[in-house]
């Protein structure tokens, strides 16, 4: 758990900076976003907070639908996805992004491959429909 003074900076930097979003948002969900802020400013090295918010909000202000969408499209066109599966894959994404496991807007291209394999386990293609 971090400490409450962190929790508390985080909260003046972020109310600060994004008062509409931020701002508007309730306990809960403010809650989910200082623990996300603080989980990335602890791993950026950086030693301004304030600072790093700032950078931080570009990212966190896109919704997670449209982050959804970003990792939809990327693995309809640059994979050569089919629609379903891009369209699960976006969902998968909106999800890890919601629970705070996904961080950074491009790292869920590592993600990909085993995504594919376990989809593939879950709906085995039949070879004589291939034909």
């Amino acid at each position: 758990m971090s400490n409450p003074l962190d929790r508390s900076a985080a909260f003046t930097a972020l109310l600060d900076l994004d008062p509409e979003g931020f701002g508007k948002s309730d306990l809960q969900e403010s809650g989910a976003t200082i623990t996300r802020f603080l989980a990335a400013f602890d791993q950026s090295g950086q030693g301004s907070m304030y600072d790093f918010a700032k950078t931080w909000i570009g990212f966190d202000q896109r919704t997670t639908e449209g982050i959804g969408l970003h990792a939809r499209d990327w693995a309809f066109n640059g994979m050569r996805s089919s629609y379903e599966e891009a369209q699960a894959y976006g969902k998968h994404v909106e999800h890890l992004y919601r629970t705070g496991e996904l961080r950074e807007l491009d790292s869920h291209k590592d993600l990909f491959p085993a995504f594919r394999a376990r989809r593939e386990l879950d709906h085995p293609t039949d070879p004589e429909l291939e034909a």
